[in-house]
């Protein structure tokens, strides 16, 4: 056999275990996907400071009670793949204060969904957020104010159906009348299962 034929044969066998590798590659990623993708709850929404958000005059570090007439449901994170464009998207939901005064000293709060979205990378045991800063503005009666909320880089996998996150967000706390910035541990719970 001649020598060029030799090194054309060599390059085509390269070539389709490259396709090859890279098709295993492929598959094993979208397995180790799996474990994340769908939708999840928010179980715990836990403070590193008690606040109190819903007016009780009780500041607790567990703020999923602090939230009146929030919704949490299985939409609260959502972890998305697809396929055709390999695209990895992720969207957050997570209460955002709405805060009046009816007088000069008597704040009411009530709290509608913020949501968030942008696009990941997986590792092992955790999915790593492409942006994890958010800069949001709202207005409270009627005058504008511009916060920062910080997401921790990463989303661990707790077990087959759990994942933790972090973010770093102000509340107001009804008790001391002002803004605080918490850092909350986040647990969310499996609830639905992409196809």
């Amino acid at each position: 056999m001649k020598p060029i034929k030799l090194i054309i044969l060599v390059l085509i066998l390269a070539s389709c275990k490259g396709k090859k590798d890279a098709a295993e590659n492929l598959a094993a990623e979208e397995q180790e996907l799996k474990k994340y993708v769908g939708f999840y709850e928010i179980i715990s929404f836990k403070s590193d400071i008690a606040v109190d958000l819903n007016g009780d005059g009780i500041s607790s570090y567990e703020l999923l009670g602090e939230f009146k007439d929030y919704d949490f449901y299985f939409k609260d994170l959502e972890i998305s793949y697809y396929p055709k464009n390999s695209a990895k998207l992720i969207s957050f939901l997570i209460p955002r204060t709405a805060l009046t005064f009816i007088g000069p000293d008597e704040p009411s709060v009530q709290f509608a969904k913020y949501a968030f979205i942008t696009k990941y990378t997986q590792e092992e045991g955790a999915i790593r957020l492409t942006e994890n800063t958010f800069v949001v503005e709202d207005y409270i009666d009627n005058l504008k104010r511009t916060w920062t909320i910080t997401f921790g880089e990463q989303i661990t996998l707790v077990d087959a159906n759990h994942l933790k996150a972090t973010v770093a967000k102000e509340y107001y706390d009804l008790k001391d009348k002002r803004w605080k910035l918490l850092h909350i541990d986040i647990l969310y719970e499996r609830k639905y299962i992409e196809q």
